[in-house]
């Protein structure tokens, strides 16, 4: 049997017209795709920005507003207004700030929020007309880099994460996408789990993120097959 859902809201269950009998425990379910829209933001607050000091001592103020953010676009948001050449290294996903662009830049402050998603451990940046200034560690933009998808109804005691008994059904990255853009994900091969023993009448599907926190997707679309044990 296949299970669709459109549009669902994770934060509740999905009550079934036809119930699943397994009191002969022989149930197993899978998820073949899902779809969500990203509407979480990566950048809230307003601690977010860049001190940028000119030659003659006045200080200009960019700042980054909430939103959901990649590379690209905090660069056009945050650098380019102000003229900073900003890159990042695909090999190795550092950030290298230059500039050679704009000689009339004395000095460059990073609030210690920005400087830690660009992963920069020194936030003030002197004698810059002299100097690239690359990245200690990795940008780190994602709020959640994986999804994990729980189903109330697993057999948690067949069904182990880390050791320990789970209601886990599939973990999925939680893609690259700007905010309210849609992922679609295929699983090219399913994992069946063992459904709870007894009668089926509802599903409670849930999303977590990083540290287990809840996620709220109030459109999220999946197709689910349950099917007897082979």
């Amino acid at each position: 049997m296949f299970i669709t859902l459109t549009n669902h809201d994770t934060s509740k269950k999905v009550d079934l017209a036809y119930g699943v009998d397994n009191s002969d425990a022989n149930k197993e379910i899978a998820v073949h795709e899902i779809s969500y829209t990203i509407k979480w933001l990566n950048v809230t607050g307003k601690e977010y920005y860049i001190d940028v000091k000119k030659s003659d001592g006045h200080v200009e103020r960019s700042v980054l507003p909430e939103g959901y953010y990649n590379f690209c676009i905090m660069k056009e948001t945050l650098f380019d207004p102000v003229d900073i050449d900003v890159s990042l290294n695909k090999a190795n996903l550092k950030v290298k700030i230059n500039f050679a662009r704009n000689r009339d830049i004395a000095e460059l402050t990073l609030s210690s929020k920005l400087a830690e998603i660009l992963g920069f451990q020194k936030e003030k940046m002197t004698e810059v007309r002299k100097k690239t200034f690359v990245a200690d560690s990795p940008i780190s933009f994602g709020v959640h880099k994986l999804l994990y998808i729980h189903l109330q109804e697993l057999n948690s005691a067949d069904n182990l994460h880390n050791g320990v008994p789970s209601t886990l059904l599939r973990v999925v990255s939680a893609g690259t996408l700007g905010f309210c853009d849609t992922e679609v994900i295929r699983f090219p091969t399913t994992q069946f789990k063992s459904l709870q023993h007894g009668h089926i009448n509802a599903l409670h599907l849930s999303i977590h993120g990083d540290e287990n926190r809840l996620v709220g997707i109030d459109d999220f679309c999946a197709v689910l097959e349950i099917r007897n044990k082979k």
